[in-house]
């Protein structure tokens, strides 16, 4: 009777056991489904977020660099920020709104290149030159500080309902690498599916090295890449607005069609005496000087010989003009010049040595104006430049022929008013 009595205890209390688990597992799994039945956010496509920049002419679109993703979290393994990187390029070159920029690590492919040109083994004019890849106007870096995977799962009495999960975080910074302002700042935190849309290519890329990566996990990533690239599509305008210039090329002005200076006849000769050295080396035939001498001829101005003022390069007299307006103002009457613009420059071989083929150098180009009637100062700068080349000589006169350049538009801008 005991036993019976015992027994019949033992059935009566599992039963109960089972029917409160059973109630709660029931009630977290109605949970689930009331959770089911919530909209959730849509996947994301690539198709969805390319019709934003539809038709946008190339020299339209914003020139974008993404430069890394470092980690904060010890969980994200192996290369993930630089596969996040790589894929988050890859889906803005996808969007019609960006020239993606290759990363900085990676631009030996293409000085290499530059580099077998310049050493004569292609057709004259058939490759690339140094000096002329694009800059970009926004660079992209990011922080991971989250990265997880998991079970989604509700267990009771032994029994397990669920599935794979996966969670992905890292926040996104817009930076302009000419002030280093921070123009946008965004985190992003993605909760991956087993069973995600898996519309959109991550270019092949094995995730956080290994091939047996979960579906969640690729799920997770694959919307994460696609909301930053969709929210720097959608911010874009705002950092760059359509009605300001793009492209950060120097966009000169024709001086020849807007000079009031020279027209009808009456402009006045000009004589430009810059010498330069580099790394304490005489340039015989100075870059930078040439370079002014060129804009201002073409600009409309009547220019004086450098041959019939050599004599005076190095020059005691030369170097005391360089300081002091009235002997500028001397120098420029003998040689029957109007203006005088004179000055020194030099280029020295850049820290960076070389280029994985090419050999850079700066310069700098330091003069002024000075009216010879009157010893006036019209205008005084000094300007720099670099430039790139597979020799130390002509990488030194590329730098200064370029800050030349910037030099001779500076004066045209004052002298043309």
């Amino acid at each position: 009777m005991k036993n019976s009595t015992s027994s019949c205890l033992t059935i009566v209390f599992t039963l109960l056991l089972f029917m409160f688990f059973g109630n709660d597992l029931m009630a977290q799994i109605g949970r689930k489904s009331k959770r089911a039945k919530t909209p959730e956010k849509v996947d994301i496509t690539v198709e969805d977020i390319q019709g934003k920049c539809r038709g946008l002419a190339r020299n339209a679109r914003t020139t974008v660099r993404v430069a890394r993703f470092s980690s904060s979290t010890p969980s994200a393994r192996g290369k993930f920020g630089d596969e996040l990187a790589t894929m988050l390029s890859n889906a803005l070159a996808k969007t019609n709104c960006f020239r993606v920029l290759e990363k900085l690590s990676n631009q030996s492919d293409m000085t290499e290149e530059i580099a077998f040109g310049q050493g004569g083994m292609t057709q004259s004019g058939a490759s690339a030159s140094a000096g002329k890849m694009l800059g970009a106007q926004m660079v992209v870096t990011g922080e991971v500080t989250e990265f997880g995977e998991g079970k989604d799962n509700v267990t009771a009495l032994g029994f397990s309902v669920g599935g794979n999960k996966a969670r992905v975080g890292f926040i996104i910074k817009v930076i302009d690498p000419q002030t280093g302002e921070i123009l946008f700042s965004e985190s992003i935190n993605v909760i991956g599916k087993t069973g995600g849309v898996n519309g959109f290519s991550l270019g092949g890329i094995t995730l956080v090295g290994g091939s047996n990566q979960n579906q969640a996990m690729n799920n997770a990533v694959e919307q994460a890449v696609l909301r930053s690239a969709e929210l720097l599509v959608d911010q874009r305008e705002d950092m760059f607005p359509p009605s300001l210039p793009l492209e950060r090329e120097l966009r000169k002005k024709n001086w020849a069609e807007d000079c009031p200076a020279t027209f009808r006849g009456g402009a006045p000769s000009v004589m430009v005496i810059i010498p330069e050295v580099h790394i304490q080396r005489r340039i015989p035939d100075p870059a930078g000087e040439t370079e002014i001498i060129r804009q201002l001829i073409e600009a409309g101005f009547r220019v004086v010989d450098p041959s019939v003022y050599d004599a005076i390069r190095g020059s005691e007299r030369l170097a005391n003009a360089q300081d002091n307006a009235s002997a500028a103002r001397d120098i420029g009457r003998e040689f029957g010049a109007d203006i005088v613009i004179i000055g020194e420059a030099f280029s020295e071989r850049s820290q960076s040595n070389t280029q994985n083929g090419l050999i850079s150098c700066r310069a700098r180009v330091e003069a002024r104006a000075v009216r010879t009637d009157d010893a006036t100062i019209i205008a005084a700068n000094g300007l720099h430049a670099g430039g790139a080349e597979i020799t130390e000589s002509g990488s030194s006169k590329q730098a200064l022929k370029n800050a030349g350049a910037l030099m001779a538009d500076y004066f045209l801008s004052k002298m043309c008013r």
